[in-house]
């Protein structure tokens, strides 16, 4: 008799192809958002938080054309010990404004600890 036996081998989990928000809350168009609520942002890699600022993740109030009618300073902080970034208003939203969330790439955008840029992102949502 022959006995063959296999051993499980642990290999380093492959980087994904690009870096990007893979997730948002409040969800991309939310129309109930309240004036007080934080936006969550979740990445498929670990956001390097020296680029990943609010320089490069902004919110903004936008009309029904989808122009900027003003800015929402925000703070961006590290959210636990997962890939997200907490991005929270400096002030609280105005009620009856729709408001955009931007990740900006490219060479001098928002990139992982890899330095790969993320991919550009958008998200809107509506605070009734």
């Amino acid at each position: 008799r022959m006995i063959v036996a296999l051993l499980a081998c642990e290999e380093e989990p492959e980087a994904p192809p690009h870096f990007a928000v893979i997730g948002v809350q409040p969800e991309d168009g939310a129309a109930d958002v309240v004036e007080v609520t934080p936006v969550f942002l979740r990445f498929n890699a670990t956001p390097d938080t020296e680029r990943c600022t609010a320089d490069f993740i902004e919110i903004n109030a936008i009309r029904a054309d989808g122009t900027v009618a003003f800015a929402a300073p925000a703070e961006v902080s590290r959210d636990g010990e997962y890939d997200n970034l907490k991005v929270a208003s400096v002030e609280p939203f105005m009620a009856g404004w729709a408001y955009a969330v931007t990740v900006q790439g490219g060479e001098d955008g928002c990139a992982d600890v890899d330095g790969r840029p993320v991919t550009p992102f958008l998200s809107t949502f509506e605070v009734p």
